[in-house]
């Protein structure tokens, strides 16, 4: 029984770290489509990232949850560094809102959106590598 919840606790995490990458490689697309723009359209941005928070949060939650299940206190690093990453997140919003044309938010908002994806590839990278593969382990470390 144990096993079935962990099996799912995993899938559940993969597939979340799955929809993370697709929306992170479809957000860089269109942001390398729009550099070109002659008016940054910084409020879509905004949506974009503020639909990519609300996936993270989500996301983030689920890991927790398997932070729990394999009686792990985290998967790899302190959950803090999942609040972390929500508040840089946060404050790229809270930046982008202010931009409008004429003022020179673009270049800014482009290495601040280039610095938070690649802290969140590095993220989910470390932590796809924690996950217990299945397929190879027999007994879960599992608590309770």
């Amino acid at each position: 029984m144990r096993t079935n919840q962990a099996a799912t606790c995993v899938e559940q995490v993969r597939d979340g770290h799955e929809q993370i990458q697709q929306a992170t490689s479809a957000l860089r697309t269109w942001w390398r489509d729009c550099r070109t723009a002659t008016t940054p359209p910084f409020e879509e941005l905004s949506q974009r990232i503020l639909n990519l928070r609300d996936m993270l949060r989500s996301h983030f939650h689920d890991e927790e949850s398997a932070d729990h299940t394999f009686g792990m206190d985290d998967l790899p690093r302190p959950a803090n560094n999942r609040a972390i990453l929500l508040a840089d997140l946060d404050q790229l919003i809270a930046r982008l809102r202010v931009c409008h044309p004429g003022t020179d938010c673009w270049a800014d908002a482009e290495l601040a959106i280039d610095r938070f994806l690649g802290k969140l590839e590095d993220h989910e990278r470390a932590e796809l590598e924690t996950l217990p593969d299945l397929a190879v382990e027999q007994r879960l470390p599992l608590h309770g």
